[in-house]
């Protein structure tokens, strides 16, 4: 037992530090997260341009009853006129193209008198959902307030129609206490980590393929199982690029944080931003993020160390990566499912689907992190990581069988077959 650990350390460390000194790997790891950054930084201030600049989009309403009060909605590079007349289907492109009107909404009289009332908007392409949601909601209210002074309803009354009403959300656990129900940072931390996994499992896993056929293809495995075994040479290469995932991991992690404490300090951003820093520090404390730092790792080194023996195993069965894409389509399956599949979880984290998909071993790791902000109970937790790290330890002992024979094989791409009979299967 000693020997082995020995041996597959030696493999763990070279493995580690040949690929953390590499220049790409610098790149990648404090590149990324500052290219990241710049993006939103960029976007925001494109966005704070805009907002300043002459640019305006023009907003016409034809309210021949006179049903809006002139008190429109705050949005950005958006200026609004009315006519209290009818809008003349005519005139339409004239308006838009002539007078360099971007936006012209019609409210006929006779549309007044619906339940159901259908109003037509006409516009250059280019309008957001978003503002056209806000116009939806403001015309909404306008035309409410109109057929509530027609009706002559006194002012009691109308202040009891409008009345405003607004969610507080509270969880209940199973032990019967309730605690803020942070639901949009729970969804951000759930999709956000899913992401993350779902792309290192691609790709890390990918990256000990490659090793291991670069390896192979260059006959530098024959020099090295001439020391070490195959299982150690495999374990070791694993481990190491295991390592490699979680130091950049972990660089990412305070990177993005010093620069998030960084950005709420500079004035310019921080009016940019919709909360301040106190705000956001209490809504991730309440989502309970301490808790899910801890499973993060957990789930993040299983799905990597179950999906990279696999990835291993098939390295070792071809001599190019070209030859590698058949047999790696059955493995990517189960990961692009869980991604696809996360975002119905997020929705319904409760369900059966979602309860059966998190304890699944191979697609755990991704929907079991969308669960875990929403209060997973711990038993689905304690049974989901235990399936998981044993997987794990069961498909690296079948990986290590194709490893040892694939790894030296040279010539031939095996066969289905052959790869079950190395795997110990009759056939």
């Amino acid at each position: 037992m000693s020997n082995f650990f020995s041996k597959t350390i030696l493999i763990f460390s070279r493995e580690y530090n040949t690929r953390v000194r590499n220049k790409w790997f610098l790149i990648t790891t404090f590149l990324v997260p500052l290219g990241i950054i710049a993006v939103m930084a960029i976007s925001g201030f494109a966005s704070y341009q805009a907002a300043q600049s002459g640019d305006q989009r023009n907003v016409i309403i034809f309210d021949e009853a006179d049903v809006v009060s002139q008190q429109y909605p705050r949005i950005d590079s958006y200026t609004f006129e009315q006519e209290n007349s009818a809008l003349i289907e005519g005139d339409i492109q004239s308006l838009i193209y002539d007078q360099e009107f971007d936006i012209v909404i019609d409210i006929p009289v006779e549309a007044l008198d619906l339940n159901n009332v259908e109003l037509t908007v006409y516009s250059r392409p280019g309008i957001s959902l978003q503002n056209e949601l806000i116009i939806q909601s403001f015309l909404r209210g306008e035309i409410l307030n109109y057929k509530i002074q027609e009706a002559e309803f006194s002012a009691e009354q109308i202040q009891v129609l409008q009345t405003q009403v607004s969610l507080q959300r509270q969880s209940i656990t199973q032990d019967g206490e309730s605690q803020q129900d942070t639901g949009f940072v729970s969804y951000a931390l759930g999709y956000g980590s899913g992401i993350i996994i779902y792309f290192s499992l691609f790709l890390y896993g990918t990256m000990v393929m490659r090793g291991v056929i670069e390896e192979k293809s260059n006959r530098v495995v024959e020099i090295i199982v001439s020391s070490v075994k195959p299982i150690h040479l495999m374990m070791g290469k694993i481990l190491g690029i295991a390592a490699v995932s979680l130091t950049q991991l972990l660089i990412w992690i305070v990177t993005v944080s010093i620069i998030g404490l960084i950005y709420f300090q500079i004035p310019f951003f921080n009016e940019l931003s919709p909360f301040s820093l106190d705000q956001a520090l209490d809504a991730f404390m309440e989502a309970n993020v301490l808790g899910f730092l801890v499973y993060l790792p957990l789930y993040y080194l299983g799905g990597y160390l179950l999906y990279s023996s696999l990835f291993a195993a098939v390295g070792s069965t071809v001599e190019n990566e070209k030859d590698s894409q058949a047999l790696v389509l059955p493995i990517t399956i189960p990961i692009i499912l869980s991604f696809v599949l996360m975002f119905s979880v997020l929705e319904n984290p409760d369900s059966i689907l979602a309860i059966g998909l998190s304890i699944f071993p191979f697609t755990s790791p991704i929907i079991m992190m969308a669960r875990l902000p929403f209060s997973v109970p711990l038993w689905q937790l304690l049974i989901s990581i235990v399936l998981l790290y044993t997987s794990f330890y069961l498909l690296t002992l079948l990986a290590a069988r194709i490893y040892r024979i694939g790894i030296l094989m040279y010539g031939k791409k095996p066969s289905p077959k052959e790869i079950l009979k190395w795997m110990g299967v009759r056939v």
